[in-house]
């Protein structure tokens, strides 16, 4: 089989998503079932639940009242949609350390077109990927590398949780010809069930069949029945991201209490904020620093500062620039905690960017 498509394909879809943040910032709930969603005597719907809670047959998009009939301990959560699109950022954030072209899906998941050819390359930066969102959010995704995008998410699928594959060329054949015709994710209901009156139940039945015969029983989708079933996908991973933030995170084993705990950890997180702002691609432009701190009865709370001059992505920190980072971060940390002086489970860093034009990108920095 031939790819017109050089670059691998990435596609990252973090697992259970809104509940595995819930999950982690109630750790107490871990071996429990839960769920987000509305409330059943609102005639609520089930957004997303945890693993355990599927064994139970609960479902997304399932009715919270039946959710509750099938597993009646389930611990139904009101969704925080406003964190679930923060971590989203941060997440996304973690994939543009590695491509330069990223598509988004939803909150949750994204397709990723990676510089190379090479699959063990690749196979390595996805693995990295994954651990960096495990280590800096707390979160799992699960991962699948291929040459295209249909092919890429099929793999995704493949582990989850947290889970990695390969499809490589060589493969496609051979995974095409024992797929169900329902993993295609354009086949519905009504057309799995219409394939089947037609005998159609794997992929293999469907290679069997002629373009003719697919687009007289399914019209222009039948083209689509045809590629799909031989791994064939030439969409092109569309880059529509747009870098909002960088930050860096530690959660910390022992909750922070001490002046020089807080204030040695905050120096740490400058070090790293540097180490990413270095990375990133040159064109971005801080505009203002922000922390975040997680106490220890799991309270959030953010403090940001704009800037007056300019530090630009792709470059290390002046000397000046780490001291003056430095002494807003400890400003903003002092007026939080002037409101909540409490113990620090979790402390962040990071930058509101956003793209400059080629004048900013010129200017020199007043921090210099």
């Amino acid at each position: 089989m031939s790819f017109n498509n050089q670059r691998l394909v990435l596609h990252c879809d973090a697992d259970s998503f809104f509940a595995a943040i819930e999950l982690r910032d109630r750790p107490q709930l871990k071996n429990l079932p839960v769920a987000v969603g509305g409330r059943a005597t609102d005639r609520g719907v089930i957004a997303t639940c945890n693993y355990i809670a599927r064994k139970f047959g609960v479902r997304s998009a399932m009715s919270t009242a039946m959710a509750e009939k099938l597993c009646p301990n389930l611990i139904v959560l009101a969704p925080r949609f406003s964190l679930y699109r923060q971590v989203s950022e941060e997440m996304h954030g973690i994939f543009s350390n590695y491509s330069r072209c990223i598509e988004p899906i939803a909150l949750d998941e994204a397709y990723l077109e990676l510089d190379s050819d090479d699959w063990n390359i690749c196979a390595e930066i996805a693995k990295d990927i994954q651990r960096q969102i495990e280590s800096s959010l707390a979160i799992t995704v699960s991962a699948g590398l291929s040459r295209n995008k249909f092919l890429a998410k099929l793999a995704s699928e493949w582990n989850k949780p947290a889970g990695f594959k390969i499809i490589r060329d060589e493969d496609v054949a051979q995974v095409m010809s024992q797929l169900a015709v329902g993993k295609i994710p354009s086949v519905g209901g009504k057309t799995k069930e219409k394939l089947a009156k037609l005998g159609i139940v794997t992929c293999r039945d469907l290679q069997q069949q002629s373009l003719d015969f697919l687009t007289q029983h399914f019209g222009v989708h039948g083209q689509l029945l045809f590629d799909r079933c031989r791994g064939r996908d030439l969409r092109t991973v569309k880059n529509t991201w747009i870098r909002k933030s960088i930050s860096v995170e530690r959660t910390f084993s022992n909750d922070l209490v001490r002046d020089d705990e807080i204030s040695a950890a905050l120096n740490s997180l400058v070090g790293l904020l540097d180490e990413r702002w270095l990375r990133l691609k040159s064109g971005y432009l801080a505009k203002s620093l922000f922390v975040k701190i997680k106490y220890s009865d799991f309270s959030l709370t953010t403090r940001e500062s704009a800037f007056s001059g300019y530090i630009h992505s792709g470059e290390h920190f002046s000397p000046q620039q780490q001291l003056q980072l430095t002494s807003t971060a400890k400003t903003l940390l002092t007026s939080a905690l002037s409101v909540k002086n409490a113990s620090i489970r979790l402390l962040g860093l990071g930058f509101s960017v956003h793209q400059g034009d080629q004048k900013q990108m010129n200017q020199t920095d007043l921090f210099m």
